[in-house]
């Protein structure tokens, strides 16, 4: 699964996604929301990977590997020893959501390796309404879904 939150300082909201694939990069799942009263690009991450985590919790996926484009996001609910700041409810939450699954890795992914990322970031601004989509791709990403299969 990969996540992402998109971030622009003078907007009061931000946009949070993610696309779960499955072993062969085919489309199973994606979300796309919109979150007002984000204050910085770090929250918005986290946000995305605590919304990405419950989808797959809901769903009952309990072995997966994550993405995210945000490296001090993954190091931040990697890390062992508590967070001391204003995030760390939001992390104590997602470290939560991980442990409750069986055999979820979390890692460091480049947003140049993902362009669904660029399309469902976009998405999530001009969207209102949180955007969950299951088994079938929305027509918005299907070509980048196929760009990046082939890339892969």
């Amino acid at each position: 699964m990969n996540v992402d939150g998109a971030f622009l300082p003078s907007i009061q909201y931000v946009g949070t996604w993610g696309v779960l694939r499955n072993a062969h990069g085919q489309f199973l799942a994606a979300f796309s929301h919109r979150v007002n009263f984000v204050s910085s690009p770090l929250h918005s991450e986290l946000l995305a990977l605590k919304n990405g985590l419950e989808m797959l919790q809901a769903m009952q996926i309990t072995k997966v590997v994550v993405e995210s484009d945000c490296q001090v996001a993954v190091q931040a609910v990697s890390n062992e020893f508590s967070d001391l700041s204003p995030f760390s409810a939001l992390i104590a939450e997602v470290k939560g959501l991980l442990s409750d699954s069986e055999d979820v890795c979390i890692r460091f992914s480049p947003r140049q390796a993902n362009t669904v990322a660029h399309r469902l970031a976009s998405f999530s601004f001009d969207s209102n309404v949180h955007h969950e989509w299951f088994v079938k791709a929305p027509g918005l990403i299907l070509d980048a879904l196929m760009y990046d299969l082939n890339r892969t």
